[in-house]
């Protein structure tokens, strides 16, 4: 698999998230149905930057999800083509 068990979420689209709070890097991976976004994780057992290119996508989030009102569960995650 392309990210492995340690690897950290270093990059989103080139910008450095490894010290930013979850919401702000919940809004930097929220976008537009279809568009590209690059994450960039920093290999545990190397150190160096392995980045991943993904497709945003609408997903439908769990009944438990809903009945919390949760809003970041129904953000456009995933990948095409996967």
């Amino acid at each position: 698999g392309q990210v492995q068990i340690g690897d950290v979420l270093f990059e989103v689209n080139q910008s450095n998230v490894y010290c930013i709070n979850p919401e702000q890097i919940g809004n930097l991976l929220l976008g537009v149905e279809g568009s590209q976004v690059e994450l960039a994780f920093k290999r545990a057992s190397t150190g160096s930057l392995h980045r991943v290119l993904l497709y945003r996508t609408s997903i439908a989030a769990s009944p438990a999800a809903q009945a919390q009102g949760s809003t970041l569960n129904n953000g456009p995650y995933g990948t095409r083509g996967a």
